[in-house]
C-alpha cells in the first residue's frame, strides 16, 4: 500500500514475482502460505562457509547479500539501497535501508536460516522496539536455505499488524 516505490519493477528473472506480492490481501482469509508467498531465487554468493556447518555472521551475512541483491535489482531506478551490515555489523535493529525516490523510508530485518523448513528465527529487543515504532516502514526479510542453490526470501510487511492479526506468533525464552 502507499509508497511501495511506485513505478515499474526491474526483474532478474522473468519468473520472479515482485517483492510485494501480498499488497492489498485480505489478511483474516488469506492462509499464511498465500500471504507471504516465497521468492524461489537461484543466486550464487560469494560467502565462503567452513566445515559442515556456517557460522551465524556467515549466515545473516550471506542472507543479508541476497537481500540486498534482489532489492537493487528489483527496485525502480532513483530508489536508494544501503546495507548497513556490509562492511561490519553496525549493531542498528536493522540491516538494510530503503529510500525511494519520493522518499518513503524501510527499515528492513534480514533473518537467515541454512534449514530450508525452519520457521521460527529470534528478533531482539531493539528490533521489536523499531517494528513497534515504524509499522508500516519495517519490514523483515526472511531468508531459508542459505548457501544452497534455491533459497527461499520471504518478505513480511509490518510484521506487528501480522502478528496482531495471528499470521505470525511471538515465542518467549528464558
Amino acid at each position: 500500500s502507499g509508497g511501495r516505490g511506485g513505478g515499474e519493477a526491474r526483474a532478474l528473472d522473468p519468473d520472479l514475482p515482485q517483492p510485494y506480492p501480498y499488497d492489498g490481501v485480505d489478511l483474516e482469509v488469506v492462509p499464511l502460505v498465500e500471504l507471504f508467498p516465497p521468492i524461489n531465487l537461484p543466486l550464487g554468493c560469494s560467502v565462503e562457509f567452513t566445515g559442515d556447518t556456517a557460522s551465524n555472521h556467515q549466515v545473516a551475512y550471506w542472507g543479508e547479500a541476497l537481500v540486498y541483491r534482489l532489492l537493487k535489482a528489483t527496485l525502480p531506478e532513483g530508489a536508494t539501497v544501503l546495507w548497513v551490515n556490509e562492511s561490519d555489523e553496525s549493531k542498528r535493529p536493522y540491516d538494510i535501508r530503503v529510500e525511494t525516490p519520493d522518499h518513503h523510508v524501510r527499515y528492513l530485518e534480514v533473518k537467515s536460516s541454512v534449514d530450508e523448513l525452519r520457521r521460527e528465527f529470534h528478533i531482539s529487543h531493539a528490533e521489536y522496539r523499531l517494528a513497534c515504532a515504524q509499522r508500516e516502514q519495517f519490514e523483515i526479510w526472511r531468508v531459508m536455505g542459505v548457501g544452497g542453490a534455491h533459497p527461499t526470501v520471504v518478505p513480511i510487511a509490518d510484521p506487528i499488524r501480522h502478528l496482531e492479526m495471528g499470521a505470525l506468533r511471538m515465542l518467549w525464552s528464558m
